[in-house]
């Protein structure tokens, strides 16, 4: 259907009076004011006949396309216009009429946001716009025809129940200030009038433009999630329309059916509009938690688009895309467990050298004051008092260099029965083990393997660390067995036992599985059994565990064993060992900062029969022996002005014979970069702190070679 340029409407004759039940109405206004009323009257029967002759046709857009008309026709300075019709989208209309002629246009969305269409429809008043106010947009045709644009304009919302329903756009391309404010009273009394044939033909349009081609598309786009590896949810505005993919499902605990009135539990953003666009694409990026099912959190990335973004106009909604941060975030909270461990090792590693300097002047000089004549008993029990409480301060600091992944990792004999002794000794007085009950049943002789007495005891202590938090979760106290017996001529077992719950049959199969498991995130790392498997593999050996739902859980630990004195490696450590021969007097070169440690020496040394010198730094070491031919060579590593191992190298070079007569002495015999050359080197040392009877034991040892 085509109409004219302009609609030919219904007029009242300029002479014509007012007429009230057949007689003249009398007048009680000034004229002025009554011609202002007849003025009002008129322009109603005219908004009566628009509104007539709108209802005549059936068309939705027929309705709009002479409404417009009657828009243009009673304002005068209006060029061309559009009927916007408003979606559930915000933001976004549908074009309803628009003049001059575009029917390909009529029934196609826009997005109007930031627009003076979009303003009228939030604050449902009519405005006027000059040409300095006057913005392109992409919501007016002209931005889509090409046409010149508008210098003034003109809009007013059409509003049922209090919500505006559609937006009429009059506007002017010749000139500014052209409508007045007349006009935007005569534009606001019409859409006030005409607004219920805006819904209506609102309602028509969007219904069977956008009810019958739009849920094909989404049902598609939901097959296509779901099989994606990242979590996706799709939500409707009304919440009619709740759907999850798998991987959301995961994420959440939750089964699809409960996701709708889960929503705002898992997060409040979802049962809002979380699509409030960052970028031209009207995609919102967030980092938030999930709450899940069970109340724990999960960290997740989320990508929210509105439905309408990817032109999907019916239902109106969003999608959120979620990436799953959990793993992630272990491995980032694991990363700085590492990194903390190697700043703490590099502090642990100096004061243990800084501690067992003393600590070898407290027990060397203590022996000495022992080894003297006529010391009244109770004097001689305090001495070894100090000594003993020295070398316990020597083993504390030892403990922690093992804490912190330092200690070297040996492979010697092994007493397992001596490991689960003192590991139960431990476990009574540790703080966080109370309620904790450990058996041991151990068998005898003493059993033997070949390996790590620190890595095996951080396998039992795994297994233990597990049975209390299984226990604990059910409020139970721990009851642990811990047994050893001899399953063949070259096999011992170890048996863990406890009283827990048992290990659920749907994990069995995943408790070895590294990053795996059940406790909150925060509690535990998925790290301790994997570990574990790890270490008894190193070992040769197996591990495998029966658990059942009234029985507890039992680890089983298989490992070869060996004899109790196994041959000595051939770059020994332990080198301390005293021979009953006597050293004949030697000329002997003690480098170390350290003066007690040079004291202690000169006075133990000089006493059978060597003459000692002492040097307190690198320069002054190297000067003693251009100048004086040694017999053996006591070198600290921690020198201050030059390395210890610098010093090594240099006797290496010069004088290759002392080379194999020089003893290492170091506290920090834990550090990796200390083990590293000891391991190249393959040189005799001696561990700060050390007794009298070692020095003698090595020196007697190296001077014989």
């Amino acid at each position: 259907m085509s109409y004219p340029e302009r609609m030919h409407l219904p007029e009242l004759e300029p002479e014509q009076e007012l007429v009230v039940e057949g007689h003249l109405a009398a007048p009680v206004l000034p004229r002025a004011e009554q011609g202002h009323v007849v003025a009002q009257l008129r322009m109603l029967e005219r908004i009566y006949a628009v509104v007539e002759n709108a209802n005549r046709f059936r068309s939705p857009e027929q309705r709009l396309d002479v409404l417009l008309h009657a828009f243009l026709q009673s304002i005068p300075g209006a060029q061309r216009g559009t009927i916007y019709l408003s979606i559930p989208v915000p933001h976004v209309f549908m074009f309803g009429a628009v003049f001059p002629g575009q029917p390909s246009m009529i029934g196609t969305m826009t997005n109007a946001k930031g627009s003076y269409v979009d303003a009228v429809d939030q604050v449902k008043c009519p405005i006027l716009l000059s040409g300095s106010e006057q913005e392109t947009s992409s919501a007016s045709p002209t931005a889509q025809t090409g046409a010149p644009p508008a210098k003034a304009g003109l809009a007013a919302p059409f509003i049922v129940g209090g919500r505006t329903v559609g937006v009429i756009s009059l506007e002017n391309a010749d000139q500014e200030d052209v409508f007045t404010p007349q006009d935007l009273e005569i534009a606001e009394l019409l859409a006030t009038h005409s607004a219920m044939i805006v819904d209506n033909a609102r309602l028509m349009m969007t219904r069977s433009r956008t009810g019958e081609w739009q849920l094909p598309e989404l049902n598609a786009a939901q097959a296509l999630s779901a099989s994606l590896p990242l979590g996706v949810l799709f939500v409707t505005h009304d919440r009619r329309r709740v759907w999850g993919n798998p991987v959301f499902c995961r994420m959440t605990g939750y089964a699809v059916a409960d996701l709708e009135r889960n929503l705002f539990r898992i997060h409040r953003s979802l049962v809002q509009n979380p699509c409030v666009p960052e970028n031209d694409d009207g995609q919102v990026c967030h980092e938030l938690s999930l709450t899940r099912q069970d109340r724990s959190l999960c960290p997740a990335r989320a990508v929210f688009v509105d439905l309408a973004a990817l032109g999907i106009r019916y239902p109106s909604g969003y999608i959120g895309v979620f990436e799953d941060m959990r793993e992630k975030k272990e491995l980032e909270r694991q990363l700085f467990h590492l990194q903390h461990l190697t700043n703490l090792s590099k502090i642990a590693s100096g004061v243990a050298h800084e501690l067992n300097g003393p600590l070898t002047a407290v027990i060397g000089f203590t022996e000495l004051l022992l080894g003297g004549h006529d010391l009244p008993a109770d004097l001689a029990k305090d001495l070894r008092t100090i000594i003993k409480q020295a070398e316990r301060s020597t083993e504390i600091t030892r403990t922690l260099l093992d804490y912190v992944h330092l200690a070297e990792h040996k492979s010697e004999p092994v007493d397992v029965n001596a490991v689960l002794r003192q590991l139960a000794r431990f476990c009574e007085f540790a703080e966080d083990s109370e309620g904790t009950e450990i058996r041991l049943d151990l068998a005898e002789p003493p059993l033997y393997v070949m390996g790590d007495a620190q890595q095996l005891q951080q396998v039992i202590l795994s297994l233990i660390d597990n049975a209390e938090y299984t226990c604990r979760a059910v409020n139970r106290d721990c009851r642990l067995s811990i047994s050893t017996e001899l399953i063949s001529t070259d096999q011992v077992r170890i048996a863990v036992h406890d009283n827990g719950p048992g290990i659920p049959d749907e994990v069995q199969a995943r408790v070895f599985e590294p990053f795996f498991t059940t406790k909150p995130v925060g509690e535990g790392t998925g790290l301790g059994l994997a570990v574990s498997q790890q270490i008894v593999t190193q070992h040769r050996g197996q591990i495998w565990f029966q658990s059942g739902t009234s029985e507890g859980t039992t680890f089983f630990i298989e490992l070869p064993t060996t004899s109790p004195l196994a041959d000595e490696e051939p770059c020994s450590r332990s080198a301390a060992r005293p021979s009953s021969a006597t050293t004949p007097p030697a000329r002997i070169l003690v480098i170390d900062d350290e003066r007690s440690i040079g004291n202690l020496l000169t006075k133990v040394l000089t006493k059978t029969g060597h003459h000692v010198d002492v040097a307190l730094d690198g320069r002054q070491a190297l000067a003693k022996m251009r100048q004086y031919a040694y017999d053996i060579v006591f070198l600290d590593l921690k020198i201050p002005d030059l390395p210890g191992q610098a010093i090594y190298d240099w006797i290496k070079g010069n004088l290759p014979h002392l080379a194999e007569r020089t003893i290492i002495l170091t506290g920090d015999t834990l550090s990796a970069e200390t083990i590293s050359f000891l391991e190249q080197e393959c040189t005799t040392h001696l561990l700060k702190p050390f007794q009298l009877v070692e020095l003698r034991g090595v020196l007697d040892r190296v001077w014989a070679a």
